[in-house]
C-alpha cells in the first residue's frame, strides 16, 4: 500500500475511532525520555516542546471526542497541490505554505480544480510514517490551540489531498490539504472570503485573516522566521513587537484608499529576552532571528526546587501520571500515583516546571528508577505563583498564572 493510501486509512482511523486512539496514546507515556519521545514506527528521538502534558491532553480530547464520519475520497486535484509544495520546498529545506517564489496556498489550492465550504491545510516535517504523521497531528505539541489536531477531526471536511517527500533539512515532510468539497479539473477560482459557498457554508481561508499565524524554523543554535513576500519597498510601514512569549509583525498598507494592517503571529514555546531578537527586511521579507533557549527542558542549572514528597502506591499502572487543567485563571498539575511509593521532586526552571519521580526496585539488588516529566507553562515561573496540596493517591500543584502581563517591546526591523 502507499505511502498516501496508508496515512488516508489513518486519518479515518483516528476520525472514526478515538477512543482506541485514546489507548493507544495512553501507552505511548513510556516512550518519552525527560521531554524526548521516540514515535511509534519512528526509529529517532524527537525532542518535545511541552514533554508528556502535550500527550495528556490529547489523551484526554480523545476520551471526549464522538467519532466523526471518514474522508469520502483522495483528491487527484487537491494531491497535486500538496505535491507542489512538497517538491517546491523540500529541496530548498523551507516551511510553511508559501512557494519558493512567494505563491500562497490560496492560489496554489485552486491550480487543478475548485474547493468550496472550507479549506485548510496540515504540514509534517522529520516523521516518516503515516501513523507517526497522524499522531503527531492529534498530539500538536507546542500549538495552544492545537490546530492541527481540530483541523483533523473537523466534520466539515469530507475530502483531503495528500502528498509526501524528502526535504532537505528536516528529512521528510507530508502535506494534506482539507476541503469540504473538492471538484477535480481545471484552474479554478479562490471564493472571496465570508461569501456563501455551495452548499450554504461560510467560506474561510486561513490565509486570509487579519491575524496569521506564522512557522518557527530551526538553523543551527538560531531559530529563523521567515514571513511571506510582503510587498512593500521599505520596512516603513512594518512593527515587530514582542510581548510575554508572542512575537507580532503588523504591516499597514492602503487598499482601495483605506488604511488596513495585517498580522503575523508566531507563539514561541520558550521564554526569550525582546532585546536578544533581530529583524532585517531583506528582498520585501522580514527575517527574523533569536537563539535557541540555553537551558533545556530536562533540568539543569538555574533549577529552582519546591519540595520532595511522598506519594504513596495508589494504582496498578506502573508509571506515574501528571495530568494538566486550566481554571480560574491557573494551572492544575495533578501527579498520580503508580503502583509504586514514589519520592516525587518537583523543580522549575524559567518557564518548566519538572517532575521527577523515583522509587526503589529489587532485580535481584535494589536500585533507584527515577522518571522525569517536564511541563512547559506560557509564562516564567516563580516561587509564589505556586501552591502544593495532597489529594487522593495524588499531590496537586497549582500555579497561579501572573497578575501582570508584559508590555510591549518594540524590536527595529534593519
Amino acid at each position: 500500500m502507499s505511502f498516501e493510501n496508508q496515512l488516508f486509512a489513518e486519518l479515518n482511523r483516528a476520525r472514526t475511532q478515538p477512543q482506541l486512539l485514546a489507548q493507544e496514546l495512553a501507552g505511548m507515556r513510556e516512550l518519552f525520555n525527560g521531554v524526548d519521545i521516540r514515535m511509534p514506527h519512528e526509529n529517532k528521538l524527537i525532542r518535545t516542546n511541552e514533554g508528556v502534558a502535550a500527550l495528556n491532553n490529547a489523551i484526554q480530547f480523545l476520551e471526549r471526542q464522538p467519532p466523526v464520519p471518514a474522508f469520502q475520497r483522495l483528491s487527484q486535484g487537491l494531491s497535486r497541490s500538496a505535491q507542489d509544495l512538497v517538491v517546491d520546498n523540500g529541496p530548498q529545506g523551507l516551511v510553511g505554505n508559501l512557494l519558493s517564489d512567494g505563491t500562497q496556498a490560496k492560489d496554489r489550492w485552486v491550480r487543478y480544480g475548485q474547493w468550496s465550504g472550507k479549506i485548510g491545510e496540515n504540514i509534517a516535517y522529520v516523521l516518516s510514517h503515516p501513523t507517526a504523521v497522524v499522531l503527531q497531528w492529534i498530539i500538536d505539541d507546542g500549538n495552544i490551540n492545537r490546530p492541527h489536531r481540530l483541523t483533523l477531526f473537523d466534520q466539515q471536511f469530507t475530502v483531503v489531498g495528500i502528498a509526501n517527500g524528502a526535504h532537505s533539512m528536516y528529512g521528510h515532510m507530508t502535506v494534506v490539504e482539507f476541503a469540504h468539497n473538492f471538484v477535480d479539473g481545471e484552474r479554478g477560482k479562490a471564493p472571496e472570503v465570508g461569501t456563501r459557498a455551495a452548499p450554504g457554508v461560510t467560506t474561510r481561508a486561513a490565509t486570509d485573516r487579519k491575524t496569521q499565524e506564522g512557522v518557527l524554523g530551526s538553523q543551527d543554535q538560531n531559530y529563523v522566521i521567515e514571513t511571506e513576500h510582503l510587498d512593500c519597498a521599505t520596512a516603513a510601514p512594518l512593527q515587530l513587537v514582542a510581548k510575554d512569549k508572542v512575537l507580532t509583525l503588523s504591516h499597514t498598507f492602503s487598499e482601495g484608499g483605506k488604511a488596513k494592517k495585517k498580522n503575523f503571529q508566531w507563539q514561541l514555546p520558550f521564554a526569550f529576552n525582546p532585546a536578544s531578537v533581530s529583524a532585517r527586511f531583506v528582498n520585501q521579507k522580514v527575517v527574523i532571528t533569536l537563539p535557541k533557549p540555553a537551558t533545556s527542558m530536562d533540568g539543569g542549572s538555574g533549577s529552582t526546587t519546591i519540595g520532595t514528597y511522598l506519594l504513596p502506591a495508589g494504582s496498578s499502572n506502573p508509571s506515574p501520571n501528571v495530568d494538566v487543567k486550566q481554571a480560574n485563571g491557573k494551572f492544575i498539575l495533578t501527579a498520580f500515583a503508580s503502583s509504586f511509593d514514589e519520592n516525587v521532586t518537583i523543580d522549575y526552571n524559567q518557564d518548566v516546571v519538572s517532575f521527577t519521580f523515583t522509587h526503589i526496585v529489587s532485580d535481584p539488588h535494589p536500585r533507584n528508577v527515577s522518571t522525569a516529566q517536564p511541563l512547559r507553562m506560557p509564562f516564567v515561573l516563580s516561587r509564589e505563583l505556586f501552591n502544593i496540596s495532597g489529594g487522593q493517591n495524588s499531590i496537586i500543584v497549582t500555579i497561579d498564572k501572573p497578575a501582570a502581563r508584559g508590555a510591549d517591546v518594540i524590536i527595529p526591523i534593519y
